[in-house]
């Protein structure tokens, strides 16, 4: 793998989380079945919209390397953008208090509910891999950036 790639696959694995983030965001604001205001449907668009703007800052950190030269010096924020991601999915999203909410929610409504509570639930499921990938692939570039100063600098002695 050479730095190219390593920024080519960030880039690639960001825009499918982008993509899959989007989605969940269409299932479960746009989505939703109309009843009113219910504070955890808006609790959970709040949550996803904060997942939305991680990424996309992971997303903007990303289009401000023009030149493969500038990542080891971007990558910290690229990083940080990335884990913010995916601690924002698990602890907001995937954790277990925030799916017995919306279970516990969609359960004392009408079927209608139960079927969007499942679509969100796929959706959210469907952002997993996405996520991983994202950084498993912040991973490799650092691994690339490390590779490439022990064939710089040798090691001492």
């Amino acid at each position: 793998m050479s730095l190219t790639s390593a920024l080519e696959e960030m880039r690639h694995a960001v825009a499918s989380l982008r993509e899959v983030v989007s989605e969940l965001a269409l299932t479960a604001v746009e989505d939703r079945p109309p009843a009113g205001e219910i504070a955890v449907v808006d609790h959970l668009g709040e949550q996803v919209a904060a997942l939305q703007a991680s990424v996309d800052d992971a997303a903007d950190q990303l289009r401000r390397v023009t030149d493969v030269r500038q990542l080891p010096v971007r990558l910290p924020k690229i990083d940080a953008a990335v884990a913010a991601s995916t601690t924002r999915y698990w602890r907001d999203l995937r954790s277990y208090e925030s799916m017995a909410e919306l279970v516990d929610t969609a359960r004392s409504r009408s079927i209608e509910w139960r079927a969007w509570q499942h679509s969100v639930q796929r959706s959210q499921l469907d952002c997993e891999p996405a996520v991983e990938a994202a950084c498993a692939s912040v991973r490799a570039a650092w691994r690339e950036i490390a590779g490439e100063v022990s064939v710089v600098e040798p090691p001492p002695g």
